[in-house]
């Protein structure tokens, strides 16, 4: 057994709730022995995305996997960072896991994915719905990454070499050894890049001088993986640590004569250590613990102008976070249990230089510190009434104290409960009915109560909790290489943290709330030996709820439709060829004067092939937005145009 096996009972505990272009071992992966079949939540949605699938698309960074998962909105935002949106959870709402141990940055509760290279990530599953209270704090959506293992007779030597446009060019690499009991894996890359294709149909009437390159995207990566493990007589230890160094541009607001960031981070680093391991107390019980550190350092240069010559205001960040985590799970007769613990510490440090004339002064101003605890623990029971029919109770607490405020005046701690009750039934060995009902919050993060954002934010200590209510129902469907899901969702928030205009600054605040309502198809299918398909579709009604006298309901840069399919075809010869349609339905961003206003709705054509060379190498090449498609996931901030990148990859044995 693998310790990655035991951080897929987490998030996929069940091979019928992963319909999602599922890998060909996955009984094996998620369930390793019939009497662990029923261990994990059920009737959570999850989907699955397998190495193969993850190879086929090319790709740089994980932002390019992560927006392939049913349901996962990708996009830049102002400040430069690429972050997901998972179905009706939020950026800050989405917690995303990288071998067992959350990668979210506690400050802002927020993970950038272009930080986090493709090449150390071999599956990514997603888990979505009313989750349980294994998942943490603030977790209403999950993204759990996994990194690569080695294992005797794969590959000794794996090498990528890639090129493309917008200058882009890098290289990455894994070695992996076994010794008896113990196997290690090491990894690193470089990847460069002078900017993002800019599409042909985009306006952008400020800051955008280049017309094939969007301004200042260019970007810097160095990142490194190193993995140990040892197989124990009933379990397994390992160590991780992913180290990721980036020096990026950040793309200013293209609609905005004034108020646009004109930014770059010279220096961000990340560094993350995992120590876990999971062991079988009985054939019945087994515990899984993962402890963690992690250092992120950022360096954010204010500039005065597009022409990004003279800095004048610098802030420097450190992060760093301790935490741990542990489940035990157990079972007597018809009766399933877990219990379910995790807490952290993390501490922000920033320093906020003034310049002038593109100089630092004289001497640093002083320190602001701040830092937070966090908590949460749970309780599940799961109870097969009959060999079809099941349900499940789990109860909660996150609890979040805000230590240290930076010299601002101080929060209130907070202790919200989550609850989660749900119901399954088999009615077939291929076809399974589910619902799923829970209430959870998300605190606001440090960075939201006592940031100033370079003298772009009033702070306002008196921010609520959102409360999150959700309810989803849905049929799952495998059978014969077939894997199909359709689910039902809505979803009530009270409470939203939103933004508001005081005097040309920015501030947030608390709305009324928001609902959700939706649906949620997902299928793949195995045709022959020689074609894939799949695709999804998520359709939605997001909508604030009104004061009186409010001009509109519009929930900022929520798309009402996201859909995608892919078909790839597989040769004899070792050769394959893809294509897959990416489609992105209206949304709504506000302006300047912050009136909502239509973004362009947005269909893109993504072409692959590949062909191997030898035994082996393999020659490959990608061809995204292939049709040059404007997509605009944020007004003034639009996606990447026409993109081409190619490489060879190469394995030795």
């Amino acid at each position: 057994m693998s310790f990655g096996v035991a951080v897929a009972f987490l998030f996929a505990p069940l091979a019928a709730e992963a319909p999602f272009d599922q890998d060909p071992q996955l009984e094996t992966i998620f369930v390793t022995a019939p009497a662990r079949e029923p261990l994990g939540p059920i009737s959570e949605t999850h989907h699955s995305l397998n190495e193969a699938r993850i190879e086929s698309f090319g790709a740089a960074s994980s932002a390019e996997i992560v927006r392939r998962l049913p349901s996962a909105q990708i996009g830049a935002n102002s400040r430069g960072e690429t972050l997901v949106n998972l179905r009706s959870a939020g950026e800050r709402q989405v917690m995303v896991f990288f071998d067992g141990a959350p990668l979210n940055t506690p400050w802002d509760n927020r993970l950038d994915l272009d930080v986090i290279p493709s090449s150390v990530v071999r599956r990514a599953v997603s888990s979505v719905g009313p989750l349980s209270p294994q998942y943490g704090v603030n977790a209403l959506g999950a993204i759990a990454l996994f990194p690569h293992e080695w294992a005797p007779g794969d590959p000794s030597l794996e090498a990528t070499f890639k090129g493309g446009t917008g200058g882009q060019y890098g290289g990455d690499a894994r070695v992996g050894a076994a010794a008896g009991e113990w196997s290690f894996l090491g990894a690193g890359g470089y990847y460069h890049r002078d900017g993002l294709p800019l599409s042909g149909k985009a306006a952008l009437p400020y800051s955008q001088d280049d017309g094939d390159l969007r301004t200042n995207t260019d970007l810097r990566r160095v990142n490194g993986l190193a993995r140990v493990s040892r197989a124990l007589d009933a379990g397994e230890i390992n160590m991780t640590v992913l180290f990721s160094d980036v020096e990026s541009g950040v793309a200013p607001e293209g609609h905005l004569e004034e108020d646009a960031r004109f930014w770059r981070y010279p220096d961000t680093q990340m560094m993350q250590g995992i120590l876990g391991g999971v062991y079988d107390l009985s054939p019945a019980q087994e515990v899984t613990v993962s402890v963690w550190a992690q250092r992120y350092s950022q360096a954010i240069d204010s500039y005065e102008g597009a022409g990004y010559a003279l800095v004048d205001e610098r802030e420097e960040g450190v992060d760093t976070t301790f935490g741990a985590r542990g489940i035990w799970r157990g079972g007597w007769g018809k009766m399933l249990y877990t219990v379910s613990a995790s807490a952290a510490e993390a501490k922000h440090e920033q320093i906020i230089f003034g310049f002038e004339d593109g100089a630092p002064p004289d001497m640093a101003p002083p320190e602001e510190i701040f830092s937070q605890r966090t908590a949460s623990i749970g309780a599940e029971a799961e109870r097969y009434f009959t060999e079809k029919f099941s349900g499940q109770i789990s109860v909660g607490l996150d609890y979040v104290d805000y230590v240290k405020t930076g010299g601002r005046p101080g929060a209130p701690d907070y202790k919200e409960p989550v609850a989660r009750a749900a119901l399954a039934y088999q009615v077939t060995e291929s076809l399974r009915f589910r619902a799923a009902a829970g209430r959870r919050s998300r605190m606001p993060t440090m960075r939201e109560l006592f940031s100033t954002a370079l003298d772009r934010f009033l702070i306002n200590p008196d921010l609520k909790a959102e409360t999150i209510s959700t309810l989803e129902a849905g049929a799952d469907f495998s059978k014969d290489g077939w894997r199909l899901s359709a689910i039902a969702f809505a979803q009530d928030v009270k409470d939203t943290i939103d933004q508001r205009r005081v005097d040309g600054l920015r501030q947030r605040v608390n709305l009324e709330g928001s609902r959700v309502v939706g649906i949620e198809l997902a299928g793949a299918a195995e045709l022959g030996e020689v074609w894939t398909v799949s695709g999804a579709l998520t359709a939605a009604r997001i909508r604030r709820k009104t004061a009186p006298g409010e001009a509109t309901d519009h929930i900022a840069e929520r798309p009402a439709v996201l859909a995608n399919l892919s078909v790839r075809r597989r040769f004899s010869s070792g050769a394959s060829l893809g294509a897959e349609i990416e489609y992105r339905g209206r949304a709504y961003s506000p302006d300047e004067a912050g009136f909502f206003v239509p973004l362009e709705t947005s269909t893109q054509l993504n072409l692959s092939a590949s062909l191997p060379v030898g035994r082996s190498a393999e020659l490959y090449l990608n061809a995204d937005n292939i049709t040059d498609a404007l997509v605009e996931p944020q007004i003034g901030l639009p996606g990447p145009g026409r993109t081409l990148r190619g490489g060879i990859r190469i394995a030795l044995p």
